[in-house]
């Protein structure tokens, strides 16, 4: 048994040892066998082609292991090549954890070739496709066994050869004893979880949110949630259990015409156009929850004991709102509340809540969306709060506390000792790159000779004789709400401009300063018509930051008001207007041009709701 390292200041011709560690992924997987561990230190690695772990065995008291040095933000970037990704093939006890594939062209995560026992925990696949040979699914099991998935993402996967039709979240096809539990599929352009042509899976506290469509926005590929048959072999037998869909294109949970009965408990479908879609087959649906959107359920389906049939019309959620910790949870007056049967899960009360979230008295109990550590904390008075815990291991000198991480509903957020999270933080740019932007990617950067916050800021890329943008493709600000970002020229003719409202290229509104102005600018954009709604008098401040400052539709909700400072606080100016338009989108994003004398570098940081 013996522990290698993988560093992004390593060689291949090292031992691989702590002091002498390899540099490629492949070099590391090869050097695996039974009872050994491969640790791969915080940084980005360019891998080209396939990263294979081949017909390597380990044991039961003896696996396999690859995993990121605790608290490493580790980075495979397969973005070189035409082909590639993260594969295990023929391999058996395996437990892979702990970092990001980006830019799979094939695959992000492959389990095949009749492996078994593999366990992949708290692994992000993001950007996979383009492999016109393969699916660029992010996570794809595919005849296997004793497969484990748990805690993991899945995002922005498109495979451009067939318009998005095969670019899964999660696929498993044609394997047995697959377990997916606590996983997260978004913005997937086919399916979030797809188990085509396989039987007797089990999904438990999944997520399936926004797929269906490409990476611009523009339709894809089929749009389910989760889609749980098809194929030319039987099909279902799962047992899925305490999982949301919402906000995909067609479906939220699809049986996908699998003929073996399988048992769909406790699950929420909500504002999908069609929820819950099962017309044949003798599966068995029980205490689901079907809000903003249809059902069609046929016999011989059996779906006593759900929303449409008790007659719960208005669930009432604590929160429709995805950033929200109380997102799709009952309030403690819901009819759902105790409405139920029992399944065999766990609840409280006289009977089941229906839907995915199980609450006693206000209290939820079951919460696979937002796990959060927590402690029991004497308050002074005799009485006890929960508040955030520590966990601490002795790492052979002293006692230490090591990250712990939750998903927030889009990304994953780790906090360590002496470190609060920051309810308010849109984005700082501390995870040191732009994976979750789109639009001009090459005229933008993040970088660490600058910051606000922390020690990262966006910078602009470059001169520009044109305006370029970004966009957030995880949509955080809502309408009514203050925000505000830091902002820093360089040059007084800079121009640098913040997006809110954002949809998608062509409908946004904006505010901030064009140097073509001589002032605040507040512009808007409908369906690619752009319109100026506003100029105000404001003369920038350089070689400090500013802070810009939006507050949109609060005091009336068309309302839009900027307002700017210097680093000392002291107003710089104001600019007001007002608008309808794009008070239902959430995206935001930054804006920039060089055009009209200005020098750069821009920066932006410290973006947050305050």
């Amino acid at each position: 048994m013996a522990d290698y390292y993988l560093a992004p200041d390593g060689s291949d011709s090292n031992a691989g040892s702590s002091s002498a560690p390899f540099a490629s992924l492949q070099t590391l997987l090869s050097a695996l066998e039974a009872g050994d561990t491969g640790y791969v230190r915080g940084g980005t690695y360019d891998e080209s082609g396939f990263a294979d772990g081949s017909d390597q065995h380990g044991t039961a008291s003896a696996p396999i292991r690859l995993e990121a040095v605790d608290g490493a933000d580790v980075v495979f970037d397969f973005g070189s090549g035409d082909t590639g990704g993260l594969r295990l093939w023929k391999c058996s006890h395996w437990e892979v954890r702990g970092f990001t594939v980006r830019n799979a062209p094939s695959y992000g995560v492959y389990v095949f070739g009749d492996s078994t026992d593999v366990t992949v925990e708290n692994v992000t696949v993001e950007y996979s496709g383009g492999d016109p040979g393969t699916s660029g699914a992010g996570f794809h099991v595919r005849v296997s066994a004793n497969t484990v998935l748990r805690d993991c993402v899945s995002r922005y996967n498109y495979d451009p050869s067939s318009g998005g039709g095969n670019a899964d979240g999660f696929a498993v096809s044609q394997a047995t004893d697959t377990v997916v539990e606590d996983c997260v599929a978004y913005g997937n352009s086919d399916d979030g979880f797809d188990l085509w042509e396989s039987t007797g899976q089990r999904l438990s506290g999944c997520v399936a949110h926004s797929n269906g469509w490409d990476l611009d926005g523009n339709p894809a590929g089929d749009g389910n949630g989760f889609k749980l048959g098809g194929g030319d072999v039987p099909s279902g037998g799962h047992l899925v259990t305490r999982c949301v869909a919402y906000q995909n294109r067609r479906r939220g949970i699809h049986y996908n015409t699998a003929e073996v009965a399988m048992e769909v408990y406790n699950c929420t479908a909500w504002d999908n156009p069609t929820n819950f879609y099962f017309t044949a087959g003798e599966h068995v649906l029980r205490n689901n929850i079907s809000s903003q959107g249809t059902v069609n359920i046929q016999d011989p389906v059996d779906d006593a004991w759900n929303s449409w049939t008790l007659d719960v019309g208005d669930p009432d959620f604590a929160s429709t709102d995805p950033s929200s910790s109380k997102f799709l949870h009952l309030t403690t007056g819901s009819a759902a509340v105790d409405a139920g049967t029992d399944v065999g899960l766990d609840f409280d009360g006289d009977a089941p809540d229906l839907g995915a979230f199980e609450t006693d008295g206000g209290q939820d109990v079951t919460s696979n969306v937002n796990p959060v550590l927590k402690a029991a904390t004497p308050t002074g008075d005799g009485d006890l709060a929960f508040t955030a815990g520590t966990l601490h291991y002795y790492d052979g000198s002293r006692w230490v506390a090591p990250p712990v991480s939750y998903y927030d509903g889009s990304q994953y957020l780790t906090v360590s000792e002496g470190v609060q999270t920051d309810a308010g933080l849109v984005d700082g740019f501390e995870r040191g790159d732009l994976t979750p932007y789109a639009g001009d990617l090459g005229s933008f950067n993040v970088s660490t000779d600058r910051a606000a916050e922390g020690s990262n800021a966006l910078k602009t890329a470059g001169g520009r004789s044109a305006w370029a943008d970004i966009r957030s493709t995880e949509k955080a600000i809502p309408h009514g709400s203050t925000f505000q970002a830091r902002v820093y020229f360089t040059d007084a003719a800079d121009s640098a401009i913040l997006r809110f409202g954002v949809a998608d290229q062509d409908n946004w509104l904006g505010a901030g300063y064009n140097s073509n102005e001589s002032g605040i600018q507040l512009s808007e954009s409908v369906d690619g018509s752009w319109t100026e709604l506003g100029t105000a008098q404001m003369t920038p401040v350089t070689g400090e930051w500013m802070t810009f400052r939006v507050e949109w539709g609060v005091d009336d909700p068309d309302q839009i008001r900027i307002r700017c400072f210097d680093a000392d606080g002291v107003e710089l100016g104001t600019g007001t207007t007002t608008t309808s338009a794009n008070q239902g989108n959430t995206g935001y994003g930054f804006e920039y041009t060089f055009q009209y004398g200005g020098t750069g570098p821009v920066y932006f940081d410290d973006l947050r709701i305050v």
